[in-house]
Parts: C-alpha cells; sequence; structure tokens
C-alpha cells in the first residue's frame, strides 16, 4: 500500500525543465525581499532626513514609520498568500 503511494507520488512529480520555479522565487527575493530590507536598515536616512519636518503634523508619521511600512509591505504579501493557500488551481 505505501509503495503504490511512493509509486504514484513519484510519476505526479512535475519536471521543472527550465528551472522556473528557482527563477520565480529569485524574482520574488529580488522584487520584494531587496527593496523591504534597504527600508528597514534605512530607517535614520527616512525618519531623521527624508521626513524631518518642523510641521508637528508629521511627527506621529516619523515616529511610527517603520510600523507604518511593515504593514504597507507585509499586509499585501499576506493577503496574496492566504488567497493562494485557499484559491489554488486545480492541476488535475
Amino acid at each position: 500500500m505505501i509503495e503504490e503511494e511512493q509509486k504514484r507520488c513519484k510519476q505526479a512529480t512535475p519536471k521543472d525543465t527550465w528551472n522556473l520555479a528557482y527563477v520565480f522565487l529569485f524574482i520574488h527575493g529580488v522584487g520584494f525581499l531587496l527593496p523591504w530590507n534597504v527600508f528597514i536598515n534605512a530607517r535614520e536616512y527616512f525618519v531623521d532626513y527624508k521626513l524631518n519636518t518642523t510641521s508637528s503634523r508629521n511627527v506621529d508619521y516619523r515616529i511610527h514609520f517603520v510600523s507604518y511600512l511593515g504593514i504597507c509591505a507585509q499586509l499585501p504579501n499576506l493577503i496574496m498568500a492566504a488567497w493562494n493557500t485557499f484559491y489554488q488551481s486545480k492541476t488535475r
């Protein structure tokens, strides 16, 4: 019974001849994770230089800049991951 299941799994495994899975993951890493790391590592540049204003209206935005950035960057990623999990295409 287990041998039949293992044989069926080996036959059902798709072949990635052009390494497209690797290419897509690499592009995702460069397109999403690289800019994310730039923003979180350059906090002082954005908070102290780019967002430095004399207006007291923007002080809250300066204080919570990294939190807002995290929400804006990770929320679309979370939504799409959940969507892909629950609405995956049926290939069989």
